[in-house]
């Protein structure tokens, strides 16, 4: 009965257990991702929760779990990234109590970001070396603020699964970027790559050279270089470099930074015919190579410390040692440096050249000092061998006996002046002395009477020659081509004071140069640098606005330059060109032709002054113009009247709105304007304070006709009452017009 229920169960179909199923949804790599920076903010909110004041606590902690209860298992990704932009809005920020209010005006900042232009926390150099196997690569844990040896535990070398090692060298910052690019990049290849095909080190040494033009070619670069170490598709070793700008490189041996200058010509004796010495090096000299430039890195690069990483990568995959310290240090060189500087007396060579020590070598196990051999002190006599005693008992027996000087050989100048100031440059100035002042055995055979104050004035005056004389500095280009014109002025009869008023430059330059003094000050300067460089032939300047570019290509046009605007807006820039038609840049600056032109340009627009032999006209009235609405004659006379009670006139309401005539009756022309220039002022105050028209000016009419017409109206800016009230309300009511300057128009 027990075998039949065993054989029963046996034949019976196996039905599997159901799994239990997940409330959550199957998710994408990109969902995974920004869940993850989900699970992220809300550790980081509860931290600020619990920052704040107790009382506040319970609310805020009611609102995030409720928050996050309704979007537990959001798979919408618009909904996922609202959720961490209001996350973060409401606790992933300072406390305004404590810090003050949040600043957010970095969101929209009105300026280019510059936080990456100018790195301050930087790492040193990185070093790589291929051998048969594989590829060393080393690099130091310092990551120095400025010249401060400020972080000591920085690792530069990161592992990339399987066989690859990359090296930072240069900003930490923009370091710890390429990092979290690589950590995204490891997870998808770990999401969604086979096993089979998996990125090696020349794939990635592709990626992050692109992604460090792009940055670059945005204008926002990665201040960084690059060592990547691995193995390519072919599983041979494979060492490269890219920089900042997106440069690639590939050698046996790299480093950057101090190391491309103190490393690699030691790393250069490892492979010394570049890739054909490669299968020649084993992983012990490789390893022991890096170590040694280690050393010497320490001792020469402030920057770099004792305390290093260095990673080995074969086919096995990478051995990563991030805690090496350097050995056997020796600083004997420094004595030897410090000590050379002490030694006066050091033995000569064969070829003249004092020697002061033994010379220490590129290499990290520096030599012990040796010191010079040196002569004892004249103190030390018992150190003194026996032929230098004898020498000297020989020179005491016989004090009179000296060694004759060598003799200094005169100067053959033909005139005196030039023999005595060579002879005093050779220290011969006794033979000099004896030239002019010869001494005879007799005063009475002497061939001339010297006076001894004229020999001592004259003594005086050479001393003073001389020292001009040697002081005098020998006449350079420049001070030949001063000789050259101011012999020519001489000879054109051209006075010093002359200036010469030429101006080089076209006037939409110098239109433009008025609009931004400052800026095209600059400009000017960069245009006068590389105009002056003549190794230079290309200048290329930074993306601008369509009015500047026009003004550096009116500029460069003045200077003989070939200009030229390329790439699309926003990064249109301009490039200037040196071609043979360029001679030299302008010898009158920009500010120096706007002050000789300053007249002719439209910008100022001055108002032209009235020719003095301009014929005056023959006023005869007033003309109030803009005269007050519905303005009636007995409304207008009381006030006449008492402005010029003495003088009688009658009042004309012209046609066309042109105003209202008041002429003197019964007077001549030549009286009329005298008197009426002199009533002007009284009698303009008066109507304009009443309020009965806007401006009272001088006149002349045409009275033969039955209407009275206007002739000529006085101008305002000549008027002689041009500090009278008519002025005054001239100005107010109809402001000086200029001409206006036309923008000039990129069209290059």
């Amino acid at each position: 009965m027990q075998q039949s229920l065993i054989q029963l169960a046996k034949a019976a179909p196996r039905v599997k257990a159901p799994r239990p199923t997940s409330r959550a949804p199957r998710l994408s790599l990109e969902h995974f991702i920004q869940r993850q920076r989900v699970l992220s903010l809300w550790r980081t909110i509860v931290r600020s929760i619990y920052k704040t004041p107790k009382d506040r606590r319970p609310e805020l902690l009611a609102y995030a779990k409720g928050e996050f209860a309704r979007h537990k298992h959001v798979t919408d990704l618009s909904q996922i990234r609202y959720l961490i932009s209001t996350g973060k809005t409401e606790f992933d920020q300072p406390r305004d109590d404590v810090y003050g209010p949040y600043d957010s005006s970095y969101l929209q900042p009105s300026a280019p970001l510059t936080h990456t232009s100018s790195p301050i926390v930087t790492g040193t150099s990185v070093l790589g070396a291929k051998f048969k196997d594989g590829v060393v690569i080393a690099a130091d844990n310092l990551a120095s603020y400025g010249s401060l040896a400020r972080f000591t535990d920085v690792k530069r070398i990161r592992t990339f699964p399987p066989n690859t090692a990359i090296g930072f060298g240069g900003d930490v910052s923009d370091m710890q970027y390429l990092d979290r690019l690589l950590s995204s990049l490891d997870i998808r290849e770990n999401y969604l790559a086979s096993a089979e095909h998996r990125l090696n080190a020349k794939n990635l040494h592709t990626y992050l050279s692109k992604v460090l033009y792009k940055r670059r070619s945005n204008f926002d670069p990665l201040w960084n270089q690059i060592l990547v170490a691995g193995l390519d598709e072919e599983g041979k070793p494979f060492l490269a470099s890219a920089d900042l700008l997106g440069t690639t490189f590939s050698a046996p041996t790299l480093a950057t930074g101090f190391g491309a200058h103190l490393a690699q010509p030691l790393l250069r004796k490892l492979a010394p015919k570049d890739e054909e010495s490669v299968p020649e090096i084993t992983r012990e000299q490789a390893v022991q190579g890096v170590r040694e430039c280690m050393k010497v890195l320490y001792y020469r690069d402030a920057r770099s410390m004792d305390k290093y990483s260095i990673a080995v990568v074969t086919k096995d995959g990478v051995e990563l040692s991030e805690d090496e310290s350097l050995e056997n240090q020796s600083w004997a060189f420094a004595d030897q440096i410090r000590r050379q500087l002490q030694v006066q007396n050091s033995a000569p060579t064969s070829s003249g050249r004092t020697f002061g020590g033994q010379l220490t070598r590129l290499d990290g196990a520096a030599p012990s000092f040796v010191p010079p051999s040196t002569s004892p002190p004249p103190s030390t006599a018992g150190s003194e061998n026996p032929q230098s005693t004898s020498q000297k008992q020989k020179q005491s027996r016989h004090p009179k006996q000296r060694q004759r000087k060598t003799s200094v050989s005169r100067s053959a100048a033909p005139d005196i002046a030039t023999r005595i100031h060579d002879d005093i440059g050779h220290a011969a100035a006794e033979r000099s002395f004896k030239l002019l002042f010869p001494v005879a055995p007799d005063r009475h055979h002497a061939p001339f009477h010297v006076d001894g104050q004229l020999a001592v004035a004259t003594l005086k005056l050479l001393i003073i020659a001389t020292k001009r004389m040697k002081n005098a500095r020998n006449c350079d280009d420049e001070c030949a081509r001063l000789e050259r014109n101011r012999n020519l002025a001489l000879a054109l009869h051209i006075s010093d004071d002359h200036t010469d008023d030429h101006v080089p430059y076209s006037t939409a330059t110098l239109t433009a140069y008025l609009q931004d003094v400052a800026w095209a000050h600059k400009q000017e300067e960069l245009l006068r640098l590389f105009a002056a460089d003549e190794n230079e032939k290309r200048y290329r300047f930074k993306p601008m606005k369509p009015r500047q570019r026009a003004f550096l290509h009116s500029l460069a046009e003045d200077f003989g330059l070939d200009s030229e605007s390329i790439d699309p807006e926003p990064h249109r820039h301009v490039i200037l060109f040196k071609t043979p038609k360029f001679v030299a840049a302008p010898m009158k600056t920009l500010a120096q032709a706007a002050r000789l032109r300053k007249s002719q340009l439209n910008i100022l627009a001055p108002v032209e002054n009235v020719a003095k032999k301009a014929v005056k006209p023959q006023f005869n009235g007033f003309l109030l113009a803009r005269p007050r609405f519905a303005l009636t004659e007995d409304e207008l006379w009381p006030v006449v009247q008492k402005a010029a009670p003495n003088t009688a006139f009658s009042i004309s309401f012209l046609s066309n709105e042109q105003g209202i005539a008041l002429i003197p009756t019964a007077q001549e022309t030549d009286i009329a304007t005298t008197l009426l220039t002199r009533l002007q002022p009284s009698l303009s105050a008066e109507i304009i304070k009443a309020k009965l028209a806007g401006t009272v000016n001088l006149a002349q009419f045409d009275t033969t006709s039955v209407d009275t017409r206007v002739v000529h109206v006085q101008d305002t800016q000549t008027a002689d009452s041009s500090g009278g009230w008519s002025q005054v309300a001239a100005k107010k009511a109809a402001p000086i017009m200029t001409a206006r300057v036309a923008e000039p128009v990129d069209d290059k």
